[in-house]
């Protein structure tokens, strides 16, 4: 078993020492204030400019990953946690997620500021759910941010961030082509 997929099943740590299931249990103040677990949760075939020790996804990561269920459900629990830190609360068509007690709306957080570092969070994570086959997850997300986000923060979010969102659906999922280049 890799060590991407030993990882997503809660049986390996990450170089930082910790488990998919630690990260699960980040607060909100670890999540914005922590900046190298997001590569781990939301791996993608070319290397992080923002943390050395970040999974690169080979082919074989990503056949071994999609062929285990446990992964893929891992994945969307990922999401789920992801979109609660942000108060999203997008309308996902394949699957429910738990929203936890005191649960507050992107309209009451306060990490929506002009440059914050969470836009390329949510670019990383739209692109590693389009290379691990959660298309529509990806779009969801996307659409929400389009129909319900831009419209109430669109002079801090800026159009250029938007389409950069719109474009992570793009990155499709990887190639031998992808593989080599990275």
């Amino acid at each position: 078993m890799g060590t991407l997929r030993s990882f997503y099943t809660n049986q390996l740590k990450n170089p930082e020492g910790l488990y998919l299931k630690d990260i699960w249990g980040f607060n909100d103040w670890e999540i914005e204030n922590t900046h190298h677990f997001i590569q781990w949760l939301f791996p993608l075939e070319m290397k992080s400019n923002h943390s050395e020790t970040a999974p690169i996804v080979s082919e074989d990561d990503l056949s071994e990953m999609l062929s285990d269920p446990k992964v893929r459900e891992n994945l969307l629990h990922s999401l789920n946690m992801m979109e609660n830190f942000w108060g999203f609360e997008v309308p996902h068509k394949s699957c429910q997620f738990i929203r936890p007690r005191g649960f507050q709306s992107f309209l009451t957080k306060d990490w929506l500021t002009a440059y914050n570092h969470n836009y390329i969070r949510i670019a990383r994570v739209i692109h590693s759910l389009s290379i691990f086959g959660f298309d529509q997850e990806a779009k969801e997300l996307v659409s929400y941010l389009e129909k319900s986000v831009f419209p109430n923060y669109k002079h801090l979010i800026g159009q250029e961030t938007m389409d950069y969102w719109k474009s992570a659906l793009d990155k499709g999922a990887i190639t031998k082509e992808k593989v080599s280049a990275a």
